[in-house]
């Protein structure tokens, strides 16, 4: 239903049947597991405000990475001009510093608690999102270092801060038998997370990417039935060129349309992102209890 949203809007049925299927089964299988003798998911384990804020710091997180890294590498490729080898190598640095970050954290909880680094570590990593959104069309991979290498490092150093101690705040809420079943609900709230950013940052970008192209298009000079074909071209969202029937220069304004419609739908789905991370952090603050 989210996915194909963009193309039918929120009122077709074939749109609002899957999504309230999906919503009555969420229900169904919340009541199931209530009454139920040996639940797959124990709510009683929600009770712990530690568990349920380090679960909901997890959907935070998780959202705005998987949704963000999934547009990203469109970013880079199609409208910074990176190969797919350079667009690898571009995030390199955050995944270093996640790495190496995260075994270092690890002192800091032992002495400190899980609190401050779960506080603070997406708060960075909001700013590192954020940063992305000062970013434009860019020269390519010679403005690397002065652009989205800066987010990549932040979001590299607030993701290492994060990671381990969320891990060791869901595990250490529980009692010792309820540690596989606490790691299993954490990490299918980290995959779900993923996918529902995917599906719903997905629908709002392309929206927003079609909007502005046509926007933009009804500014210009051009016959209706090229305004037409470039409005069905933009479904190809990333990968849109313009016809190659335009004068050489409406291609070149078109393609430069195309490219600021699609750092305009990036940046939206970059706001929800640096606004989702906070958010971890805030129910961080609240509900993740100082301990060792």
């Amino acid at each position: 239903g989210l996915i194909e949203s963009p193309k039918s809007g929120f009122g077709h049925l074939s749109i609002v049947l899957p999504l309230l299927i999906g919503g009555l089964s969420l229900i169904a299988f919340i009541v199931v597991q209530k009454y139920s003798k040996n639940p797959m998911m124990p709510l009683g384990l929600f009770k712990s405000a530690t568990f349920s804020g380090g679960n909901l710091l997890t959907l935070f997180v998780y959202a705005a990475l998987g949704g963000t890294m999934f547009f990203l590498p469109l970013n880079l490729i199609q409208v910074q001009g990176y190969s797919e080898l350079k667009a690898g190598l571009a995030m390199l640095p955050m995944v270093i510093l996640i790495a190496g970050i995260s075994s270092i954290i690890g002192k800091f909880v032992d002495r400190r608690g899980v609190r401050i680094p779960l506080i603070i570590g997406p708060i960075i990593t909001s700013a590192g999102f954020f940063m992305f959104s000062t970013f434009s069309i860019t020269s390519g991979p010679q403005d690397y270092w002065e652009t989205f290498f800066i987010s990549f490092l932040l979001m590299g150093t607030g993701m290492g801060i994060t990671v381990a101690p969320l891990t060791t705040a869901v595990m250490g809420a529980v009692s010792h038998n309820s540690v596989g079943i606490a790691s299993g609900i954490n990490n299918t709230v980290a995959r779900a997370a993923g996918l529902l950013a995917v599906a719903l940052m997905g629908a709002l970008v392309l929206f927003t990417f079609k909007k502005s192209v046509a926007n933009e298009l009804g500014l210009m000079d051009i016959p209706n039935h090229m305004r037409d074909q470039i409005m069905i071209e933009s479904s190809k969202f990333a990968a849109a060129e313009a016809p190659t029937s335009l004068s050489e220069e409406n291609q070149i304004a078109v393609t430069k349309l195309l490219k600021d419609s699609f750092i305009l739908a990036f940046n939206k789905a970059i706001y929800v992102a640096s606004i989702l991370t906070l958010l971890g952090g805030f129910m961080a603050l609240l509900m993740i209890r100082h301990k060792k």
